[in-house]
């Protein structure tokens, strides 16, 4: 885990993978809730958190720093299918990209499950 300042009351915390930070994400929230870390926002991404509104931004950084990502949280997973078109102007252009035909862009494409870590 590398912690890095992003300018005067932010840091970035950089973990190894998505799930190291969806862990972290809810690790800083039930720590936020408890009181026990005075934030404003807190970001989840790919891999990395964003504290934004820190009031103590120095000691923050360093218990972080001695800390070690929490395991992964149980996930509340659930499908949502969404309705896709594929007939945009630009399927022939990643067709062309991929080297396939438009119907195996679209086939592949449909046939992919996505995981949305954050919304």
């Amino acid at each position: 885990m590398r912690v890095l300042p992003v300018g005067p009351d932010a840091l970035l915390v950089e973990v190894g993978s998505g799930d190291e930070a969806e862990a972290l994400h809810a690790e800083l929230l039930r720590r936020r809730a408890q009181g026990l870390l005075r934030v404003a926002e807190i970001v989840p991404a790919a891999r990395t958190v964003l504290l934004d509104g820190l009031a103590e931004p120095d000691r923050a950084a360093r218990e972080l720093a001695a800390a070690t990502v929490p395991s992964a949280v149980p996930r509340g997973e659930r499908t949502v299918e969404l309705p896709v078109r594929y007939d945009g102007p630009d399927l022939a252009d990643v067709a062309a990209h991929w080297g396939v035909a438009e119907e195996e862009v679209a086939r592949v494409h449909a046939a992919t499950e996505f995981r949305v870590a954050f919304c």
